[in-house]
């Protein structure tokens, strides 16, 4: 017995020493490697864009001359913020933008049997914000890294033009008068937004984004005039006109981009944008009637993202 007890603890001792050989040279067993905890994605966003104003011009008539005061070029910056949660095909965005025109400015004058000198002006801004819920979409077909984003949300819009008129009369048989008006000319709205983005990688470090939504606005558009007049016919008065409607603004919006994946975290984006919106304006005159005008947005632009939690963001 004593003899077995001895040769029973020399071979517990050995098998132990082969374990731990075994377990030194092969490393740790798959059940003790530890995986990477994913993590939550959060991306934030700022831009700047060059604007171009088209659509349908405002509508400042004197004596039959149509002034030509379409808002000039100008421009708009934005800021966006999203969040995707760790291993979630989901995610959340929030947006702003601002842009505005220069001021445009036109003048004419006539002669004889009366002469008339006339001055207006008009520039616009306005202001968009969006909030969105997105999942992605795989896009193996294109390629690794493809990937397309459908959302659906909310946007918020509210545009504004302001513009002044001043004429000068003085009729050849003597009698004489001026007059001075500032028009302002509004919508504000908000309604449903649905679209989506797409990512189609074409090397390591570069991919080419586009994306593209539609919305409806509810809202109300808002047309004011004041000023004061005065002449030797008409006498001293203030011109006071108001006028509002709710309407229903369609929106259409494309863009397309290069981007450059500066590091994991970081993008750097240049593209074009158009953004359109339909019958958003009042464009009509004082004391006149109604005239719906549409006003398109675009330009180019640049995008810095800069993404935690992996990804230079959305």
């Amino acid at each position: 017995m004593l003899g077995f007890g001895k040769y029973r603890y020399g071979l517990l001792v050995t098998v132990s020493a082969v374990a731990l050989m075994v377990t030194v040279k092969q490393g740790p067993l798959a059940a003790d490697i530890v995986t990477p905890v994913a993590q939550d994605h959060w991306w934030f966003a700022a831009e700047g864009q060059y604007l171009f104003f088209d659509g349908d011009d405002p509508n400042y008539d004197i004596g039959g001359k149509d002034f030509d005061v379409d808002p000039r070029d100008g421009w708009g910056v934005g800021g966006e913020v999203g969040f995707q949660p760790a291993d979630s095909l989901w995610s959340f965005l929030g947006r702003v933008r601002y842009g505005q025109s220069n001021r445009e400015d036109d003048d004419f004058s006539y002669g004889f049997p009366f002469y008339v000198t006339a001055e207006a002006d008009h520039r616009e801004e306005h202001i968009i914000a969006d909030l969105e819920i997105g999942r992605d979409v795989g896009l193996g077909a294109m390629g690794d890294g493809s990937n397309l984003r459908l959302f659906a949300g909310v946007r918020f819009a509210h545009f504004k033009g302001k513009g002044s008129v001043s004429t000068s009369f003085d009729f050849y048989f003597g009698p004489e008068g001026s007059s001075d008006v500032d028009e302002k000319r509004t919508f504000t709205g908000i309604g449903p937004r649905i679209g989506f983005d797409a990512t189609m990688p074409f090397s390591d470090q570069f991919s080419f984004d586009i994306g593209a939504a539609g919305a409806v606005l509810f809202g109300k558009q808002k047309f004011e005039a004041s000023g004061n007049y005065e002449g030797d016919i008409f006498g001293t008065g203030i011109i006071d006109d108001k006028r509002s409607k709710n309407v229903v603004v369609p929106n259409l919006e494309g863009n397309a981009a290069l981007s450059w994946l500066i590091t994991d975290d970081a993008k750097f984006s240049l593209g074009y944008r158009v953004d359109s919106y339909f019958d958003v304006y009042d464009d009509g005159e004082a004391f006149g009637s109604r005239d719906e005008g549409d006003r398109i947005i675009h330009g180019p632009f640049i995008k810095l993202t800069i993404g935690t939690g992996g990804g230079g963001g959305g």
